[in-house]
This record gives C-alpha cells, structure tokens and sequence, in this order.
C-alpha cells in the first residue's frame, strides 16, 4: 500500500520513560498492554543475545505475524550466505548463423536474461535503460553487425508468473508490485505525468508516459484532491494486461504530478524499445519474439553483469524493493519453470529447511512480504538473523542490514547503535535487525504490530521501546 510506506517522522519519545534500569519480560509485558496503542493490537517481541545464544526477551515471540518487508531478510541474508557477495546476474547477447562480409548477420540475434533486478536501473546505470539499448547497438557496430537478416529473440527459458496471487489487484498495477520477470529493466516501472487542474474534483490530463509501453490502454478517472492531500491514485491492471485504469485524486495546489505505474510485460516492452531503437540508428531486423527455448551453435558477443550481490541486497534493504528481494527468491529457490504459485510456495519451504532455524510452523509464499498471507514468528525472524551471523559475521549481517540515521529510509529513524528494517502493510508495522546495547554486546531483535488502527501512531511507541532496549539492556 504506497501511502503507507517509510513514514518516519521525527519522533518524540513520550512512552517508556519511567521504570526500572533493567527490562524483563514481566515489564515488557506490562509495558505493552498498559500502553493504549500497543495493547489494542497484537504485538510481539523477541531479542535474542547473539554473544550468549540466548532470547533474553519475548512476548508472543512463538506466535505467527504477516511480516511485510521484513520479509525481505530471509532472501537477502540466504542470498549473500548461499551465493557470496561477488555474485553477478548476467544477461548474454549471441547470435546465430553467421556474419557476412557486407554486415549482414546470417542468423538471429539472442538476448538470454538471468532475471537480474537492476538490469537498465537508474540507479545503477547513467541513463537507465537507455545505456542498455545503446550498448547492444554499439556492440553489432563493433562486431560489424549493420544488418540481420533473422529475428531479435529473447529467450525465456524459466519465466514464472511474476506476481502471487495474494497480491491485491489495488497493488499489482503500481511500480512497487510489478512481479519478477524472467528479464526485468528499468525496475519494471513507467512514469505518467498528469496535468492537474485548479478546483477540487476536475479531471486530471495524462501529459507523458516514460517509457512508452507499446499496446497500453489507459482509462483515467484520476480527479484532483484537497491541497496537501497527497497521492491517493493506484493502477489497476494484471500482468500480461495492457488495459489499465487509474482511479483516485492527485493533490490540489501543483500543475503537474508523476506516479509510477507497473509495465504490463517487461520483455516484450523491452523487445519494442530495443527495436524501436534499431529503427532508429538504421540497423534491419525481420521482427522480434519470445522464446521458451535456448539456441545451440550461437556466438556470444557481450555480457552484461549486474552490480555485486552485495550492492543488490544492500539496495534491496536500504529502500525496501520488492522487485529486488522477488528477484533474489526466485534466484534461490525457483529451479523449473513452474507456472502455478503453490509449486514455487514449495520450493520456497524446501529451500529454507535446509537452515537449522526451524521453519515448520512458517508460511512463506513470496518473496518480498508483500502478500498478507506470509506468516512468520518474531522469534523465527531472530534466530535466522543469528544463524546468519554464525555463517556471515556479525559485521557482514550489520553491512547488510540499513543503519539507523545514515542508510536508506533507516536514515529517519533517529536511534544510534540500530541495524533496522521496517515492514508495513496497511494494519501491520514491523521491524527486525540487531542494536548494539549499553555494554556493547550485540542482540538480534523483531517487534511485530499486526491488526493496527493505524500504523503512523503506533511507530512511535515502537521506537520508544527499541530506544528503552538500547539503554537498558
């Protein structure tokens, strides 16, 4: 739910404030459901001493909680234990037959990706996904390529259904639910730039679409909202659907606002851009097509490799992507191509029964926390974050994980010695990670908020409580 995510105010601490030097579970129970917040929704607490091995304090800590993006720990943590920080997504071009004197490729050109998230991400390359398309033009110059007299094909040997079927249809249209595809660019996201009127209640104007989506449809029915109101639009479309419909109110007060909406089809669109861009720069091609099957004999010309791993799931945490951890899920635990979510829910168990953690009583059905599905405990959580910093180290968990006051939107929360990340869904805020405590031993920590009237006041006796274990324990 895009209007409820990374709300970190500055917050001014009112609960905790009086009480014994030391925490047990009598008072952290009595602190909970004495607080009027807290108590009206179902909390649950665990830290577990990472020098001693031990959870030193839990309330509820056994019960099971929609976890939302923290979530997103199990993958990135298994990613860099099960992978190595240097690993790197590669998407390969080839082609086929062969080369002529004249420039002309006797064949056809082979595009095979490996899912990498941050392929043509802005954040990673200058221009975006346009840096990818002028890449591939200058190396068919380089390899003397002016003509090609096949097809530009894009094999897509393991492509599964890029959403779970748990996710909302409120969801699914707008960039932060786009799925993983078997190639994704650009972060899977479009902008719309709309053109906003004076008076509460006209309709808004669709000025530009970045990129261009070849084939899509767009009902607007977006009108304008009270000043300081706000963005309350969502897309609503399916994947594979190129009719989409935006529905809700853009803030009174500016000309003009861009929303971010969910490419329909990745591949496809990414096939349209690259020929488009052919076209352009006058390099011939017959037309362009999916393959669920490779190529034997072909010539490789140009890998692209991805940032290391490590940058990945950094990045992942530090600003919460659902494509990126969806990415790394389907990375570790997708190893056919299974079309039906129940077939990828159990390769998603077996996978993280390899762990001693024990996920029995754990329900993981995909890979960002996105679903209200997911159930997992707090204790669940903090023991695979200590098992992680037995295989890791304690300070590659720390890089991994965003720190409080300088990483991402951790870089709000106003707490030192915090490694933090934060899960929130509407009813539900979360947060996992690790402090350092005041006699400088280390914990591994969840506190869970489901069922919450609203999530924005309750965040601040969340941080009440994580400032109170710091000073206290």
């Amino acid at each position: 739910m895009k209007h409820l995510k990374f709300l970190y105010p500055v917050i001014i601490f009112t609960f905790f404030q009086t009480h014994a030097q030391t925490i047990t579970n009598f008072k952290l129970k009595q602190l909970i459901e004495t607080n009027s917040r807290l108590s009206k929704s179902f909390v649950g607490v665990s830290v577990f001493d990472l020098k001693n091995d031990r959870e030193i304090l839990a309330y509820n800590s056994d019960k099971n909680f929609v976890p939302a993006s923290v979530l997103k720990l199990l993958y990135t943590l298994s990613a860099i234990e099960t992978k190595g920080k240097d690993y790197k997504f590669k998407t390969e071009i080839a082609y086929t037959g062969k080369i002529l004197f004249d420039g002309t490729l006797e064949g056809n050109l082979i595009i095979t990706p490996s899912g990498d998230p941050a392929f043509g991400s802005s954040r990673f390359y200058k221009n975006g996904y346009k840096s990818i398309l002028k890449t591939i033009k200058d190396i068919l110059t380089k390899s003397g390529i002016r003509c090609i007299e096949g097809n530009i094909i894009l094999v897509l040997a393991k492509q599964s259904y890029p959403v779970h079927g748990s996710w909302t249809t409120e969801d699914i249209g707008n960039y932060y639910a786009g799925g993983s595809w078997g190639l994704n660019f650009n972060e899977n996201l479009y902008k719309l730039k709309f053109s906003l009127g004076d008076k509460v209640g006209s309709q808004t104007k669709i000025l530009n679409i970045s990129p261009k989506i070849p084939y899509l449809v767009l009902k607007n029915n977006v009108t304008v909202g009270e000043k300081a109101s706000g963005d309350n639009s969502y897309i609503y479309g399916l994947p594979y659907d190129f009719h989409r419909e935006i529905k809700g109110t853009l803030p009174l007060g500016k000309k003009t606002f861009t929303i971010k909406g969910s490419i329909p089809n990745p591949p496809l669109t990414f096939l349209s851009l690259l020929a488009d861009y052919f076209d352009d720069n006058n390099i011939y091609f017959k037309d362009y097509d999916i393959s669920k099957k490779g190529f034997r004999n072909t010539t490789k010309i140009h890998t692209f490799e991805s940032p290391e791993l490590l940058q990945i799931v950094k990045t992942c945490n530090n600003w919460s992507i659902n494509l990126y951890s969806e990415a790394l899920s389907k990375l570790l635990c997708l190893h056919s191509n299974h079309p039906a979510d129940y077939l990828y829910e159990e390769e998603i168990k077996k996978f993280f029964n390899k762990y001693k953690t024990d996920f029995t009583n754990t329900q993981i059905v995909d890979g960002c926390g996105l679903s209200s599905e997911n159930h997992i405990s707090p204790k669940t959580l903090t023991l695979f974050i200590k098992e992680m910093t037995d295989k890791l180290g304690l300070f590659t968990v720390l890089d991994i994980l965003p720190k409080a006051r300088i990483e991402g939107y951790a870089k709000n929360i106003p707490i030192k010695d915090l490694w933090i990340k934060s899960g929130s869904i509407r009813g539900v805020l979360n947060y996992s990670g690790v402090f350092k405590g005041k006699k400088g031993n280390y914990y591994a920590f969840s506190i869970m908020t489901n069922n919450n009237n609203t999530n924005i006041k309750i965040k601040s006796d969340i941080f009440g409580l994580i400032t109170q274990l710091i000073k206290y324990i």
